[in-house]
């Protein structure tokens, strides 16, 4: 009987892996797929009133997802040069001092491209061992701070930041003329 519920565990545990790989990858395509769908001054709008604008969230998301090569102890981010960039207190850099969307979108493919390589290579019981940016003692304390929860966090983050790009008036829209 133990050995039967033993198969079911690793069964589930495997399929709740595979699920969160599949939808970092849907989440990373869809960023693909919604970068490319419009112009690029698009683009600079910001995403709500006195948010961030399109172009910062697709930086932010390379480093997010580059990231993930130091917390998965996969090596070195590949874009270290953007972190201060788009992980800063300070936003207010002027355009002319960020990269472009399109040399953006394909740090944003080389990165996942370059991390899925690595994913196939991570034994599935690896990603229950704790994250590298944490302490041994942090760890024990809270032994949820593992590699796979690092990986959940990036799928529910790139998610979160899709859900603000898709409510993006599109540039589609005719305004209203006031009337009044």
């Amino acid at each position: 009987m133990k050995n039967t519920s033993d198969k079911l565990l690793q069964t589930l545990y495997e399929k709740a892996i595979n699920l969160i790989f599949q939808k970092f990858e849907k989440y990373n395509g869809s960023v693909v797929k919604f970068f490319t769908s419009y112009d690029t001054d698009f683009f600079q709008r910001e995403v709500a009133p006195g948010k961030n604008r399109a172009s910062y969230l697709l930086g932010h998301l390379v480093v997010a997802n580059d990231e993930l090569f130091n917390f998965l102890g996969l090596g070195s981010a590949l874009y270290p040069e953007l972190l201060d960039l788009y992980f800063s207190a300070d936003r207010a850099y002027p355009d002319g001092d960020l990269p472009g969307i399109p040399q953006l979108l394909d740090k944003f493919r080389h990165v996942n491209s370059e991390l899925r390589k690595q994913f196939a290579q991570i034994p599935l019981d690896a990603w229950m061992d704790k994250h590298e940016l944490v302490s041994p003692e942090a760890f024990e304390a809270d032994p949820s701070r593992t590699k796979l929860s690092v990986l959940l966090n990036r799928v529910l983050h790139l998610e979160h930041h899709l859900g603000q790009l898709y409510l993006m008036p599109s540039p589609f829209e005719v305004p209203r003329k006031n009337i009044g």
